[in-house]
């Protein structure tokens, strides 16, 4: 993923303030590519900021910060489609509860959890099939 030469100046702080240090420019340039490609997903980060900061400066292991962007990557994607509302973490992050509520059509409204599928690796080291 090539970082754009020429990024918004506002957009390029947001995905900065985002990531931190948490995981390098890796996970910078992919917020900055998917902030400047859908202004719904921008919302819902400028809305959910200091929740997301926290979840990524707080991921402690590579994997844990891959769950983050596993979860970030779904919200980008559900809120491609302008008849989804998505609300994150809406019970809290000091409860259990699912990452996200969806409002489908403002009718139908359902919790949703993101899980990033994991193999165990083999006795040699490799990941099964």
């Amino acid at each position: 993923m090539t970082r754009d030469p020429n990024p918004s100046p506002t957009l390029a702080r947001l995905a900065r303030d985002i990531a931190g240090d948490s995981g390098g420019d890796a996970i910078e340039d992919e917020l900055l590519l998917w902030l400047g490609g859908s202004p719904r997903f921008r919302v819902f980060v400028e809305a959910n900021r200091d929740k997301i900061r926290k979840k990524l400066r707080t991921a402690g292991d590579p994997d844990a910060l891959r769950d983050v962007r596993a979860e970030l990557f779904a919200a980008r994607l559900l809120l491609a489609e302008r008849r989804v509302e998505l609300a994150f973490e809406a019970y809290g992050t000091r409860r259990p509860g699912p990452d996200f509520t969806v409002t489908f059509r403002g009718t139908r409204t359902f919790n949703l959890e993101v899980t990033r599928l994991r193999r165990e690796p083999s006795a040699a080291g490799l990941a099964t099939t």
